[in-house]
């Protein structure tokens, strides 16, 4: 996917948990969350190996850390090498806390 549609795709995310926070009266998202969009070229003799990490990474962030708010990996289906991977986290604490995971780490 190209960036203008990952930007777009993150946008009506964000657009939608506000909405709904808004109509529920509680913040889904709070107003201090971070976004982040990652754009990764992956060698294609380790793919394989790639894909496994990302899902169990993002698995285990979204189980064992509270502050992992939304994790999602998405591959071009053109070129499988590109891996684009959507984060959305409460607060700056809750990334750092995430990159010194051990299952980040790996």
């Amino acid at each position: 996917m190209r960036r203008a549609e990952i930007c777009l795709i993150s946008m009506i995310l964000c657009a939608a948990l506000c909405t709904a926070a808004q109509t529920e009266r509680q913040h889904i998202m709070p107003p201090e969350s971070i976004v982040r969009v990652s754009e990764i070229t992956v060698d294609p003799a380790h793919l394989q190996e790639y894909l496994s990490f990302v899902s169990e990474c993002g698995r285990e962030s979204m189980r064992l850390e509270p502050g992992v708010l939304f994790m999602f990996s998405m591959q071009d289906k053109q070129h499988p090498e590109r891996i684009t991977i959507l984060e959305i986290y409460s607060g700056r604490a809750a990334y750092e806390h995430h990159i010194q995971t051990p299952h980040f780490q790996k």
